[in-house]
């Protein structure tokens, strides 16, 4: 009851607003009674919304405490929250000091706990987005942090979460702003590139992992700004001009990209899961689609998800570049699929499966015309033999992986099906060079057609209720009908492609 009292009566306690937040979150994360943690909270939201939040919290990471961890946390995620909903709170002459102090709050806490960092990281991002004075927000942190070597962690957290911020609908910015941030932000990925490889080469002492998450976050940035010839910063280019784009990006990153996709094949690697992400936009990047980074007006300065038409010459000429380019990648990935397979190890099989699945849906429109003489354009004819080759690689993975025992795993390959049928049928409805759209359609059907009766057998193997399915709970049961849905999905999928009749006599047994 007393504590409850001394909540309810927060507001109009006589200590200054500093005191009466920390006596809030000690009642909130340290008191047994529920009724007053939940007045404690109540109290802690809505002074967080008030303008007065923005000076005292800046004054509590300025101050040292018993408490001082959950302080500074609670702080620098007020400041973090507030800067993206709450910047129009701040009067215009305010922004240079609020900046300069959260600059001073970052280097002090450049060796202190990581997630205290993370939420000043965000913060200072934020307000660089939001500050049309701040034009080289990355110039100014590296001045402050990169002469010290245990402040280069801090520096990578800034340069990992910038251009998320910048791509981050939940911050509250106008479209223009964000563009022009975007904008900048492209402008200068090069130098940050050479920075990411200076700090793994030169032994600086920060982490893999974390150098590989700021790779992963410019690299998106990089896709997207690479993923049209309409977007403001590629307009005009040639299917030429932007492989040579690619080209130049992946010779100054080359070291990162090698840390990536060797980590693949490590057994006991403890950056798989960054890993395959970085490799995952790689090959988005590559081969210019950039679903789930840049989708919408909004997200990464306005730039579209995708490639404006997957199927264009040009796209197809940088889906044959990049097949290329994988090549040595993908040869490996089967024994690593079957390795993970024998030693159960479920992660590196779902990291190896949807590396699979990412580069069969976004080589689609290629896979459908590889295997035809007459389906790629003419300025891919010379290179057709290895394409088809890569084609078929490529394939065998997908029914690998679309085979693996772990029903979740084995369904992250399924979508690719998909995708396949429709290019293929796509084929026979888009206008071909001649005339020969419905040619090169038949041809396509033929060609797969091996590929899906397979794909269908495995697909009735795996719809096979296992004999431990008595001891399933009841989620486990829900879980297994879900997947046979989606295992009939790829048969009726495999149907469009191979016919009906083919399929039935692949899979029912007489």
């Amino acid at each position: 009851a007393r504590a409850r009292a001394e909540t309810v009566s927060m507001s109009l306690a006589p200590e200054g607003p500093g005191e009466t937040v920390v006596r809030a979150l000690s009642v909130l994360l340290h008191n047994a009674d529920a009724g007053a943690r939940r007045e404690a909270n109540d109290w802690l939201d809505k002074f967080q919304r008030t303008p007065e939040a923005w000076q005292v919290t800046d004054q509590l990471l300025h101050t040292e405490m018993d408490n001082s961890h959950e302080v500074h946390y609670f702080a620098a995620q007020t400041m973090r929250t507030k800067m993206a909903a709450d910047f129009s709170q701040l009067p215009g002459e305010a922004l240079p000091s609020l900046r300069d102090s959260l600059l001073d709050h970052v280097a002090k806490r450049a060796n202190g706990a990581g997630n205290v960092l993370t939420q000043l990281c965000l913060a200072l991002a934020c307000l660089a987005v939001h500050m049309e004075g701040w034009d080289k927000p990355i110039d100014d942190v590296f001045a402050r942090l990169a002469s010290d070597p245990a402040s280069l962690p801090a520096l990578v957290e800034f340069l990992t979460v910038l251009p998320e911020a910048a791509a981050d609908p939940k911050i509250a910015v106008a479209r223009r702003r964000r563009h022009a941030v975007t904008r900048k932000l492209v402008t200068v990925a090069g130098e940050v590139y050479k920075l990411l490889v200076h700090l793994r080469t030169s032994g600086a002492g920060v982490r893999r992992e974390r150098l590989l998450r700021c790779f992963l976050s410019w690299l998106r940035l990089s896709s997207t700004a690479l993923a049209h010839t309409d977007t403001p910063d590629v307009r005009g280019l040639t299917p030429e001009q932007q492989l040579k784009a690619v080209d130049e990006l992946m010779a100054v990153c080359d070291p990162l990209v090698r840390e990536a996709t060797e980590e693949l094949f490590h057994t006991r690697g403890d950056c798989l899961e960054v890993a395959v992400d970085v490799t995952v936009e790689l090959v988005r990047f590559l081969t210019g689609d950039t679903r789930g980074a840049g989708d919408g007006d909004e997200r990464y300065g306005g730039y579209g998800g995708g490639y404006a038409d997957q199927g264009s010459e040009g796209a197809l000429v940088r889906q044959a570049a990049s097949i290329v380019r994988l090549a040595p990648l993908l040869e490996r990935l089967g024994p690593r699929l079957a390795t993970a397979a024998a030693a159960e190890d479920e992660d590196a099989a779902r990291g190896v499966v949807r590396l699979v699945a990412e580069a069969g849906e976004t080589h689609a429109p290629l896979l459908a015309r590889a295997l035809v003489p007459s389906g790629l354009p003419p300025a891919l004819a010379p290179q057709q033999g290895h394409l088809t080759a890569l084609a078929h690689l490529l394939g065998e993975l997908l029914l690998a992986s679309s085979a693996n025992t772990v029903p979740e795993i084995a369904e992250i390959a399924f979508n690719f099906w998909y995708v396949l049928m429709q290019e293929i049928l796509d084929l026979g409805r888009a206008p071909a060079a001649g005339g020969g759209a419905e040619g090169v359609a038949a041809g396509a059907r033929s060609a797969w057609s091996p590929a899906y009766l397979r794909l269908a057998t495995s697909l009735v193997r795996a719809m096979a209720i296992p004999p431990d399915s008595d001891s399933w709970t009841a989620d486990a049961h829900d879980d297994f009908r879900r997947f046979r849905y989606a295992c009939g999905d790829g048969i009726s999928d495999a149907a469009r492609v191979a016919g009906g009749d083919a399929v039935q006599g692949q899979v029912v047994v007489p």
